[in-house]
C-alpha cells in the first residue's frame, strides 16, 4: 500500500485562523478608511489576537476532525512508516564529548572524553573513544611488609575504547540510550617516599605505568531545553582489570556523568529555518497521535475477533 498522508489537525486550525483573521481585518479596516483609524485599533488587536487565535484553533480543530476520520490500521501504519522514513538517515558521522565524573573515597575525579564514530538509522552508534583523567587522586594507604609507615600512592589514568550504543527511546525532547564500551589503557602511579631525617619530609616518586583493561556499561538520558541545546545525565559501572589488585579494587565503581549537549544542526535551523523546527515538532506530535490511535484500533480489532468466535 502506498504511503497515505493525513494532514495535521494543527495545519487546518492555522489555515482557519488565517482565513478568519483576514475576513475580520477586511470588515474592520476596509480600504477606504484612513490610516489613523488603523493605528487606533492596532493596540486593541494585538491584545485580542492571542485569545482569538486560541479560541479559533479549538473550534477549527473540532470541526476538522472529519478530515482525519475514519482511521484504519493500514492508513495509520502507512503514515507512521512515512514519518519514520522522513527523519531516518541510514548513517551519519558522530562527534561527541563524553565527559563524566566519578567519586573515589570522597574525592572527585573528572574524565575528559571524546567519541568518534557513526550513527546508523538514528538507533545505533558505534566507534572509538578516548578518555583522560587530568587530576590525580590518592589511593588508600597500603601497609607493606617490614615497613613502619604506610605507603601512599596517587593515581591517574587514560584509556581508549570501542563502544556500541543503542538508542531505545528518542523524540524531539528526550533521548534514552544504553552505551557499552571496552578498551585498553595505562595508569600512572606515584608513590610517597618518606624522608631519611627530620629536615626532609619526603618526595613523590613516579613508578612504572600499569596496564589495564577497562569496560563500562551505563544508561544515559538527555533533555533538550531548547531545540539546539540540552542537558544530559548518565549512571553506570566501570570495571577495571589490572595486575595491580589495589587499582582494580579501588577504581572499579559507579560512573556518574553529566554534560551540556549542543546540537549544531538544530542551532542552524533555529536561526535560519525556523519553519523546519516547527515542522519537526508537529511531526513528533503527529507520530504520538498516530501511535495512540494504532494501539486503539488494534485493541478494537482484537475485540471484534473475540466476539466473532
Amino acid at each position: 500500500m502506498k504511503n497515505v498522508r493525513v494532514c495535521h489537525p494543527e495545519c487546518h486550525a492555522v489555515r482557519g485562523v488565517y482565513r478568519r483573521m483576514c475576513a475580520g481585518f477586511d470588515t474592520i479596516f476596509p480600504s477606504s478608511r484612513s490610516l489613523s483609524l488603523t493605528s487606533a485599533y492596532l493596540p486593541f488587536l494585538i491584545f485580542l489576537f492571542p485569545v482569538f487565535s486560541f479560541s479559533q484553533q479549538l473550534e477549527t480543530t473540532v470541526v476538522d476532525t472529519s478530515i482525519i476520520e475514519p482511521l484504519d490500521i493500514p492508513t495509520v501504519e502507512a503514515e507512521l512508516a512515512y514519518l519514520k522514513a522522513k527523519y531516518r538517515k541510514d548513517y551519519q558521522p558522530l562527534i561527541a564529548m563524553d565527559n563524566h565524573y566519578t567519586a573515589f573515597f570522597g574525592q572527585s575525579a573528572n574524565f575528559w572524553g571524546l567519541k568518534l564514530g557513526l550513527e546508523l538509522m538514528q538507533s545505533y552508534r558505534m566507534g572509538f573513544g578516548g578518555y583522560y583523567m587530568p587530576k590525580k587522586v590518592a589511593m588508600r594507604p597500603i601497609l607493606e611488609e617490614n615497613a613502619t609507615d604506610s605507603t601512599y600512592r596517587k593515581f591517574r589514568m587514560h584509556y581508549y575504547t570501542t563502544f556500541f550504543e543503542w538508542v531505545f527511546i528518542k523524540n524531539f525532547r528526550w533521548e534514552l540510550s544504553l552505551p557499552v564500551s571496552a578498551g585498553y589503557g595505562r595508569a600512572e602511579v606515584e608513590q610517597w617516599i618518606p624522608g631519611r631525617d627530620e629536615t626532609f619530609l619526603g618526595r613523590w616518586e613516579k613508578g612504572k605505568d600499569i596496564e589495564e583493561f577497562v569496560a563500562s556499561v551505563s544508561v544515559n538520558a538527555h533533555y533538550k531545553i531548547f531545540s539546539w541545546v540540552g542537558v544530559g545525565l548518565g549512571l553506570g559501572w566501570r570495571q577495571i582489570v589490572s595486575p595491580d589488585q589495589q587499582i582494580q579494587q579501588d577504581f572499579s565503581g559507579v560512573i556518574l556523568s553529566y554534560k551540556v549537549k549542543l546540537f549544531p544542526g538544530h542551532l542552524y535551523k533555529s536561526l535560519f529555518k525556523k519553519e523546519k523546527i516547527l515542522e519537526e515538532k508537529g511531526d513528533y506530535r503527529w507520530r504520538k497521535f498516530m501511535n495512540k490511535n494504532l494501539k486503539r484500533l488494534k485493541r478494537e480489532e482484537a475485540r471484534r475477533l473475540r466476539e466473532m468466535k
